[in-house]
């Protein structure tokens, strides 16, 4: 390929990028709930479909990647809305074990829904075809990014 041509695409995909990163961010946007608030109510319901129990905050605070005292605020947050509850383990005393209210479950259904009928109505408008070479495409990308990510960490980490 010849050089400007590369430049081209390397602007494309760039621009492209940034659209997606745009419309998720959009797509997302949960009324007066902020981004980080509807990730942990779907945190807890993903991880209560598999553990009843619930999810403790350390767990929360990992898949959130923030710190206990940041996830700490964010669930009091949500416990102040009414959107989770927290339960003392039986075991042990020290740890809690945070589940969906019933109005936190009603709210992830209701966004998983209407997620689900926009998603059905763009690939609707794209066409399956379309849609399944634009996902084998874009795992290709992805799985190229994310090898050459991690041989950038091991070069990076052997030069240190």
């Amino acid at each position: 390929m010849k050089h400007k041509n590369m430049e081209k695409i390397v602007v494309e995909l760039f621009n492209l990028l940034h659209r997606v990163h745009r419309c998720r961010v959009k797509f997302q946007k949960q009324g007066d709930m902020a981004n980080v608030e509807y990730f942990i109510l779907v945190a807890v319901a993903v991880v209560t479909q598999r553990r009843p129990e619930g999810v403790t905050m350390k767990e929360l605070a990992d898949m959130s990647h923030t710190t206990m005292s940041a996830a700490s605020k964010k669930i009091r947050i949500l416990e102040e809305k009414g959107l989770i509850e927290r339960r003392t383990s039986k075991t042990d005393r020290r740890n809690s074990y945070i589940t969906l209210s019933e109005k936190g479950k009603a709210i992830c259904e209701k966004e998983r829904r209407r997620k689900n009928d926009w998603l059905l109505k763009v690939i609707s408008q794209m066409g399956e075809e379309d849609m399944e070479q634009l996902i084998t495409l874009s795992n290709r990308m992805f799985d190229i990014m994310e090898t050459l990510e991690a041989e950038d960490s091991v070069e990076k980490s052997e030069g240190e």
